[in-house]
């Protein structure tokens, strides 16, 4: 095999997948959108997007386990890249990601099997690079406001089942979960409902800021207060909202695959 057109190849392919606007078009929106958001979101937001656009941290799983696939991670770590080898053993892409950003890795790049047999046949080699800066960033800054995690992704259900967005509904269920909630809070929480006052007039809330567009009455936000909420919290939920709507688009938009157990909207 002629290695120096593989590496010549695999750069090419490499510089494409970056250029793919499934990953671009994020970075781009959110240097717009999280300004409305809040400044401790757009802080974070801002260093997540600058790590992401000089992405020196890759995590590689090999599914294709070839002399070609191993050549390009050795290839990786010679152009400067902090290469994170990780054990596939029949691990989906949103557990490969999730160990991924866990050893610090800003991009999972996956390298699909037959990646080896298209280089031979000259046919476009089969890799997937999916990014990581969307858990790490911005909703990293949210998870660490006033308002708990799990009260973070029961708003987000709640909206994501509002915009009919699979993909978000069935990620924020698993991460609500992981955060102690039960199946039927989560489900609840889908159709906007709560056994706890508070969290159900924060859910109220949430969704009457996407249905009508948060031309939302005094009322409103005094329900919030009466519920316990004070005016850091009150905006904190609105960050959520613009977050959740942001990232609602995002997937719907591009159709992206559910790689969690998925969940049916209601």
């Amino acid at each position: 095999m002629n290695f120096e057109a593989l590496k010549a190849l695999a750069a090419k392919e490499f510089k494409d997948l970056i250029r793919d606007p499934r990953i671009v078009v994020p970075f781009v929106l959110s240097a717009v959108v999280m300004p409305a958001i809040g400044l401790l979101i757009v802080s974070t937001m801002r260093v997540a997007v600058r790590q992401a656009v000089e992405t020196r941290a890759v995590a590689v799983a090999d599914l294709d386990r070839s002399n070609a696939s191993r050549q390009l991670a050795r290839w990786l770590e010679g152009k400067g890249f902090s290469v994170a080898l990780l054990e596939t053993n029949g691990a989906g892409e949103a557990e490969l990601a999730r160990e991924a950003a866990g050893r610090g890795a800003q991009v999972l790049l996956v390298v699909e099997p037959g990646f080896e047999q298209a280089l031979r046949s000259g046919a476009k080699p089969r890799l997937k690079l999916v990014t990581l800066v969307k858990e790490v960033g911005a909703f990293g800054a949210l998870g660490g406001g006033r308002l708990s995690p799990l009260l973070g992704e029961q708003i987000a259900v709640a909206i994501a089942n509002r915009n009919a967005c699979e993909y978000c509904l069935a990620a924020h269920t698993a991460l609500g979960r992981k955060a102690g909630a039960s199946g039927e809070q989560m489900a609840a929480a889908r159709i906007g409902q709560s056994s706890d006052p508070a969290t159900a007039a924060a859910l109220d809330f949430a969704l009457k800021v996407v249905e009508q567009r948060a031309q939302i009455a005094d009322g409103d936000v005094q329900a919030l207060r009466a519920a316990g909420f004070d005016d850091e919290q009150v905006v904190e939920i609105l960050a959520h909202v613009a977050l959740n709507l942001f990232t609602n688009y995002v997937n719907v938009a591009f159709d992206v695959p559910v790689d969690f157990p998925k969940v049916a909207l209601r």
